[in-house]
This record gives C-alpha cells, sequence and structure tokens, in this order.
C-alpha cells in the first residue's frame, strides 16, 4: 500500500474498503491495516470513513479504534433522496 497519493492530493476525507471493515472483528491483519491508515490520515490531517458499517458490533470497533466516520445498512438502509430530510 502507498500513501503517497494522500500526500499529494491532500484529499478530506479517505474511506477504508468494505473488504477491510467487514474483517475487523475477525482478522488481526484488518485490524492491522485499518491502524496503520488511520496513523497516516491524521498525522497528514485527512478523515476517515469506513465503508460497510453493516452490523452494530461493527461499528463499535470502528468507534474503539478512532475511526470518526462510518456508513453502511447498520446505520440507516439506503433510501431515496427525496425522501432524504436535509
Amino acid at each position: 500500500v502507498s500513501f503517497t497519493p494522500l500526500k499529494n492530493v491532500r484529499p478530506d476525507y479517505v474511506k477504508v474498503e468494505g473488504s477491510i471493515v467487514r474483517k475487523l472483528r475477525k482478522s488481526t491483519l484488518a485490524r492491522t491495516k485499518l491502524e496503520a491508515i488511520l496513523r497516516v490520515a491524521q498525522s497528514i490531517g485527512i478523515q476517515v470513513v469506513g465503508e460497510c458499517a453493516e452490523e452494530p458490533e461493527i461499528l463499535e470497533q470502528l468507534r474503539a479504534m478512532g475511526v470518526p466516520y462510518a456508513q453502511g445498512f447498520g446505520i440507516v438502509q439506503p433510501q431515496p433522496i427525496d425522501e432524504i430530510r436535509l
């Protein structure tokens, strides 16, 4: 994994892909990858979003690891844009 593009582009947010997030409860490697992403992102001022937070346990794991944002069916089910209150 190369973090050079993050330094060059300087996005506001970076998403941790669902294949990592879904394995957090069972895989030391997934947790290690997420920890590395968090350290790098925090050191250069980028916020982290965990994708595919589909179960309460995954959401809790993300919180415990310090991930500030999450998205997925475990938070809210998709709905028509016209039904979303802004």
